[in-house]
């Protein structure tokens, strides 16, 4: 289990009913502890993760940020093109020592992989959603690029063996839309770097709009066709039994 720092209060843990041992996590290291009583490998850095990686432990578990933040923002990795926010800052170097996504992911598939009965590995790109609430293009567009990083690391694993290839099962689909994204042109195709393609939103929250479903693998053929999100879940079960 790998990613940000603790996302909520106790507050919101109590009114999601959440049993009354994780109702005091307030910290990092609260956390954390109760990884380690259950006998998780923790780590807080890339370098950790790197080494935790090597002693083949079968659980690891990695918080990279502050109490209460997400994974740092891939719009802060980007700031070499010069990227600024709204109010015309450059945004802040990416942290040292924090892992992309990509590299979390490559960290998750050597340490499942050598379990006989096979696994299962969720990826998340969470904060596409988040840019899409704040109807932030460069946002979404900068995380959509994290994530295709981490699909990248996948596809990669899985061409290092044919074995992998014919029972490896990969859906990428997300959940919902956000934002309701709306290209509006230019018409054609852009003619230069430095043509921008005309946007728009429709909404700052989830919205009921279809959205693209990608997958590879045995079962694949089950997904190639206008399903219910829930469906996809019934495939996953039926697919691993």
């Amino acid at each position: 289990m790998l990613g940000g720092g603790v996302y909520g209060t106790s507050d919101e843990y109590n009114a999601q009913q959440f049993e009354k041992s994780y109702n005091n996590l307030q910290s990092n290291e609260a956390v954390a502890n109760l990884a380690r009583e259950n006998g998780y490998l923790t780590v807080n850095n890339e370098s950790e993760m790197r080494l935790a990686q090597n002693k083949e432990s079968d659980r690891i578990f990695g918080m990279f940020t502050a109490y209460d933040e997400g994974k740092t923002p891939e719009l802060f990795r980007l700031n070499k093109f010069g990227l600024k926010d709204s109010e015309g800052n450059a945004f802040p170097k990416y942290p040292e020592g924090e892992p992309t996504l990509a590299e979390m992911t490559e960290t998750a598939l050597k340490t499942l992989e050598n379990d006989s009965d096979g696994f299962f590995l969720m990826v998340e790109g969470s904060q596409i959603d988040w840019g899409g609430h704040d109807n932030d293009l460069n946002y979404e567009l900068a995380e959509m690029l994290g994530f295709d990083k981490a699909v990248e690391t996948v596809l990669n694993w899985l061409e290092q063996s044919p074995l992998r290839k014919s029972e490896t099962l990969v859906i990428i689909a997300p959940d919902h839309d956000t934002g309701g994204l709306r290209i509006a042109g230019p018409y054609g195709s852009l003619s230069s770097q430095s043509e921008k393609i005309e946007s728009g939103w429709t909404s700052e929250d989830h919205t009921g709009g279809d959205v693209p479903t990608w997958s590879q693998g045995p079962g694949s053929e089950l997904i190639a066709q206008p399903l219910d999100n829930t469906d996809i879940f019934k495939i996953m079960k039926k697919v691993m039994r």
